[in-house]
């Protein structure tokens, strides 16, 4: 009977992988309990400019920075269909009524990217204690962003409900 020994070679490259698996398993893990203890990042800035209704510019020590808004899409002003164009109309409008030239507070998600693939930072934004993102969705000035799951969007799912119930805004069928 032959007995099948592994030989130091081979025996020496599995360790190799164990090592490596334990190692890979270790930083997973770590990564995970830091991402749970990561704290949501709160700054003041002042609105300067309000670009569409989910895209503000803001200042702080004369840095401007693009912001947008976590978890909401509002209607594009370069859309083709004329309603939608008046609705990212309505929508531009009603944000800057709401907090240009103010100075809110802008909330960071830990589990997304600190700016998106066009330079903009991603953040909640509130003013006077109020969470903007959520008022734009109950006035049906947009709609819940599903492509990018965020810390809120249970909250944000239930604003956009409400306003479809309630016919406001997007949800109302008409633009004046």
């Amino acid at each position: 009977m032959k007995i099948f020994m592994t030989s130091p070679r081979k025996y020496s490259a599995n360790i190799t992988r164990i090592l490596n698996i334990f190692i890979l398993i270790t930083f997973v893990l770590l990564g995970l309990v830091t991402y749970k203890n990561k704290e949501p990042e709160k700054t003041e800035y002042l609105v300067n400019r309000v670009i569409d209704g989910d895209t503000i510019e803001v200042i702080k020590n004369n840095n401007k920075e693009e912001v947008r808004l976590l978890g909401i899409d509002a209607p594009e002003m370069n859309d083709k269909k004329k309603i939608m164009v008046c609705f990212a109309r309505k929508s531009k409008n009603n944000l800057e009524l709401k907090i240009k030239n103010k100075e809110v507070v802008l909330e960071s998600d830990p589990s997304q990217a600190d700016k998106d693939k066009y330079g903009r930072l991603l953040r909640y934004i509130y003013y006077n204690n109020e969470m903007i993102n959520k008022s734009i969705l109950s006035q049906g000035d947009a709609v819940v962003y599903k492509y990018f799951i965020v810390n809120k969007m249970d909250e944000f799912m239930e604003e956009e409900k409400i306003a479809k119930e309630n016919k406001v805004g997007l949800w109302s069928g008409e633009c004046n």
